[in-house]
């Protein structure tokens, strides 16, 4: 069992002192596309499910090594439901091997949704839980979300998305 921990502490600390290829200073331009289902709960029409598809452009900068904020612009459909967000955004780099990075991330914001011919304003919180990002170059990366949780309020409905590998997100940066 000691030779396990001593393996798991000496991988975690090569891992960490690996070249950081994301440091402070970085600025990238990125997006990401998402596809899924969406569980909606409306207290006076019931539960629906819907498919869902997203589209979020993004730009960033590193303030520290491995830690950066971002703003992403996003757009979602989801049957009959158009919804635009600001999402102001915060994520860290663990590496796991050479250019291949954890990033968990949250994301918290506001923006529109327009269903059923009315518009207004909501709260939308998202957090990925299992996303990878692979640098294979020092301009380019490309990542995946894994598991997703979302949630978003407008008037009294609740709209929660969770997605472990039926909801994936598919994402690119490129670093300047």
């Amino acid at each position: 069992m000691k030779k396990f921990f001593s393996l798991c502490l000496c991988l975690f600390l090569a891992c960490n002192l690996s070249v950081n290829a994301q440091s402070k200073g970085d600025f990238y331009v990125g997006g990401n596309l998402k596809f899924g289902l969406t569980a909606v709960d409306m207290p006076v029409l019931g539960s629906e499910t819907a498919t869902h598809f997203g589209i979020a452009p993004e730009v960033g900068y590193f303030v520290a090594d491995k830690f950066k904020i971002g703003l992403g612009i996003a757009y979602d459909y989801s049957s009959e439901t158009h919804q635009m967000t600001f999402m102001p955004n915060i994520a860290y780099y663990v590496p796991i091997v050479k250019n291949l990075y954890y990033v968990p991330e949250l994301a918290i914001g506001g923006g529109f949704i327009a269903s059923h011919g009315e518009s207004e304003g909501l709260f939308t919180m998202s957090l990925k839980l299992a996303s990878l990002e692979y640098r294979p170059t020092s301009k380019f990366a490309f990542g995946v979300g894994l598991v997703n949780l979302d949630y978003s309020r407008y008037s009294e409905i609740n709209q929660v998305n969770f997605g472990i590998l039926s909801s994936p997100t598919v994402s690119f940066k490129y670093f300047f």
